[in-house]
């Protein structure tokens, strides 16, 4: 058996698969007449629209196919909130149940929807249909309280939401290399860090003014307090330089959803007194080489293009410059070789 994504001629595979289950499923659940006016040429029509519809990576459909065709299938889309998925279907053909067809398409979906940056999935399951959330309920899906009314057929019955946490939050975590600890941001860094970055010259690109240890020290408590929208993560470091026992500078990233997984914004400021030799470069491949085992798949940053410091730590950090620009600043990338996206065969 392959796991692989829907293409258009898969429409009567998936209806037929469609049909049957909910026929065989659902009786008793809801009302036979309903059941019994379902028609495959009808809903191979539908799903031919579906599919010719530009779905991924936001949304997608899944087949388990055998050497007998296709035997289950499973849809997703955006979900209510920001960066979180719905699974709308997932249903196989009766010869199938018990086998592991569903258990592994599922998983699969998983897998997509991780990859996609996603955080949580959702799905809605009857409350009456005890085999299904026996299934999801064994796959580590709960229900969260959320309840809805399903007028399916012309019976109301209560509908259960149920939710799988996938991509939680990226959390700073202390980063060591040769001669630097980056240790995670907390509000006591602010009146050592008011004096390393007390130079008014570090703020030419930046912006700004030095703050005060009182002014830096609510800066920082508001960082700390995240972001408010749910899939980002804000992550700041202070940079110790341990032979010195000294904090020199900063790193951050903001990680957030791009494409098909996540991305980082790096950003890095060292003291006027510890410039040149070399901690900005080291501490951005530390954080680099920390982003490339989370799941992020790419590092930017952005460089004013007389800057040529930071174009420097950028290039030495794995990034490229780009032909893009913004608010003056060039955007550099790199991809992080350790995270990865999964090709189309999900066999």
């Amino acid at each position: 058996m392959q796991i692989r994504r829907a293409l258009t001629p898969d429409a009567a595979g998936i209806a037929a698969v469609h049909v049957r289950s909910w026929q065989a499923a659902f009786p008793g659940l809801v009302p036979q007449r309903h059941l019994d006016a379902l028609d495959p040429a009808r809903e191979a029509l539908a799903w031919a629209g579906r599919l010719t519809e530009p779905r991924r990576p936001a949304a997608g459909v899944l087949v388990a196919e055998t050497d007998e065709g296709i035997v289950a299938f499973a849809g997703y889309a955006p979900g209510r909130t920001a960066g979180t998925a719905e699974i709308g279907a997932l249903y196989s053909l009766p010869e199938v149940w018990g086998t592991g067809v569903g258990r592994r398409l599922l998983a699969a979906v998983v897998q997509e929807l991780t990859a996609a940056g996603r955080t949580r999935a959702s799905l809605w399951v009857l409350e009456a249909n005890e085999r299904a959330r026996r299934f999801y309920e064994a796959a580590g899906w709960r229900p969260d309280g959320a309840v809805e009314v399903d007028t399916t057929g012309g019976r109301p019955q209560i509908k259960l939401r149920y939710q799988l946490p996938l991509l939680g939050p990226v959390v700073a975590e202390p980063i060591r290399t040769d001669r630097l600890v980056l240790l995670p941001l907390t509000v006591e860094h602010a009146r050592e860090m008011a004096t390393v970055l007390a130079d008014p010259a570090l703020h030419t690109f930046i912006g700004g003014e030095p703050d005060t240890p009182g002014a830096l020290r609510s800066r920082y408590a508001r960082m700390l307090a995240g972001a408010p929208d749910p899939t980002v993560s804000w992550c700041n470091w202070v940079i110790s330089l341990e032979a010195e026992s000294c904090l020199t500078g900063t790193v951050q990233a903001t990680v957030g959803l791009a494409g098909r997984g996540r991305t980082a914004e790096i950003a890095w400021l060292v003291g006027t007194d510890w410039q040149g030799r070399g901690i900005a470069t080291e501490a951005a491949r530390g954080l680099v080489g920390w982003l490339a085992r989370q799941p992020v798949h790419t590092a930017v940053a952005h460089v004013h293009p007389d800057h040529l410091a930071s174009a420097a730590v950028a290039a030495a950090a794995g990034l490229t410059p780009t032909d893009r620009v913004q608010d003056g600043e060039v955007r550099w990338e790199g991809r992080l070789a350790v995270a990865s996206v999964p090709g189309p065969d999900l066999a």
